[in-house]
């Protein structure tokens, strides 16, 4: 049996040409597959809208959604608000990241009633500080989301410590 010329074929749409005609090469080689049945088989591949299908492939998963917390001052309404970086404008939360991942993001959660704020959260620090990395506007949301509704007591023992020393008023008397 004479193998597949690959000089002969018409440009591959992706890089897995060259697997393709590997595997099928063998197959031939092997009697389970003949040079006709290849043919037509590339020619099906080469019919296929390889753009679409990617495009499937690439679409993000379903995203589950987290109940934002009301707000801890006023249980006002939470809103979120999301910015580009760099010019400090409102984008989209769907907005897609380039190509070359170089979108970077701010995101924080503040109240609809008081004007109370959530941490800003921002792609360039969690990428240097947290290791995460390529984020679109949605990842930056979702963390700032998750991050205004952490609401432990990391900081209770500093706040019962100046309770203890009568630092917890205003105005403070003089010592």
């Amino acid at each position: 049996m004479t193998v597949l010329s690959i000089d002969k074929m018409p440009p591959p749409p992706i890089d897995a040409w060259g697997a393709f005609f590997e595997h099928f090469d063998k197959e031939i080689a092997a009697g389970r597959e003949t040079q006709e049945s290849v043919r037509a088989i590339h020619e099906q591949a080469h019919n296929i809208d390889w753009e679409a299908r990617l495009r499937e492939v690439e679409k993000p998963a379903a995203i589950e959604p987290i109940k934002m917390s009301p707000c801890p001052f006023c249980e006002g309404p939470p809103c979120i608000f999301v910015r580009d970086y760099g010019t400090q404008k409102s984008v989209d939360l769907d907005r897609p990241q380039t190509e070359f991942f170089d979108e970077k993001y701010e995101a924080h959660v503040w109240c609809h009633d008081c004007g109370a704020q959530g941490p800003d959260i921002d792609s360039c620090s969690l990428c240097l500080f947290e290791d995460k990395i390529d984020l679109t506007a949605m990842d930056v949301a979702r963390i700032a989301v998750e991050r205004w509704n952490d609401r432990n007591a990391k900081a209770r023992e500093c706040y019962d410590a100046g309770e203890a020393e009568g630092l917890n008023v205003f105005p403070r008397s003089a010592a």
